[in-house]
């Protein structure tokens, strides 16, 4: 028998009556794979919209139309911080994830053997134990699947968003509009602090103490809230600092700023591994922001 023709199609000869001892067998989409029309795709439309939930797609529905089912934005949401997560964008993401571990892994073995040659006897331990920590670090990095949306600071209708088709098991978060701006990362002080339309990024690097010694400004970068990275490598050129500076900052963004992990210093000894680890953590968690 056909449970589908009998369930949703109502179809008559099929609604057979069961006997005991019947085994009735539901298969999801998992199992078996059918037609893309005939797959039930589902979203989920949560955060700052009139009626959030979960909703069944139609055939080759897209972002806008799934709001406009949703009742649409409330006033107090943040369209430049939406975040939408899609699976396929995970699976890919996780990938070059995973490969770039096994690429790492490779390169502090091999540095790890030169090392080894000149450490000292009692130094190698500690030195196997952190490398094995840092390779386990890369190996448990998790995408998100994060999609970043081409929305800007000061969208605020449904028309905004970009009218693309969605997928199943899209996810899509509306925040409200957030009152602060965080610094993370090698500063004297980092944590949030009020957004102010008039600070810059340097104004915020200046509350949050800038960076310690071992700082690495020329790298640090800002993730806005919709997802965009803003590094200071590509924006200062020559005069380091200069231009990231004068960044203009939006709720919900954040400066990250990295430790100086000079290679020379690496392969002489290996030795500040509290340094390495927190480098390595603060990578995998904008990762995690980012994808």
């Amino acid at each position: 028998m056909s449970p589908r023709k009998a369930i949703i199609e109502h179809d008559e000869a099929s609604n057979i009556e069961l006997q005991p001892g019947d085994i009735v067998t539901i298969f999801s989409q998992r199992d078996i794979s059918v037609p893309q029309g005939d797959r039930s795709q589902y979203v989920i439309v949560e955060g700052e919209v009139m009626r959030p939930g979960v909703y069944k797609l139609e055939t080759n529905e897209t972002l806008r139309s799934v709001l406009l089912r949703a009742g649409g934005l409330t006033p107090d949401a943040y369209v430049y911080g939406s975040q939408l997560t899609r699976e396929s964008a995970r699976v890919d993401q996780q990938k070059s994830l995973d490969e770039l571990a096994r690429t790492m892994e490779v390169q502090i073995r091999q540095s790890a053997v030169a090392v080894a040659a000149s450490a000292q006897p009692g130094d190698l331990p500690q030195m196997l134990a952190a490398q094995q920590a840092i390779i386990d670090q890369l190996r448990n990095t998790r995408a998100s699947g994060r999609v970043s949306l081409p929305v800007k600071p000061k969208d605020n209708q449904l028309t905004d968003f970009p009218d693309m088709v969605m997928e199943d098991s899209d996810r899509l978060a509306i925040p409200h509009t957030p009152s602060t701006v965080s610094v993370v990362g090698d500063v004297y002080n980092p944590g949030s602090f009020i957004f102010e339309a008039r600070n810059t990024a340097g104004a915020y690097l200046e509350i949050a103490g800038k960076g310690k010694p071992q700082s690495d400004l020329h790298h640090a970068f800002v993730l806005r809230a919709n997802g965009v990275v803003v590094a200071a490598n590509n924006v200062n050129g020559l005069f380091v600092g200069t231009k990231f500076d004068r960044i203009r900052m939006y709720p919900g963004d954040q400066i990250v700023v990295p430790y100086k992990l000079p290679t020379g210093a690496f392969v002489r000894g290996l030795r500040d591994w509290t340094q390495i680890s927190s480098q390595l953590a603060l990578t995998a968690a904008a990762l995690a922001i980012l994808q």
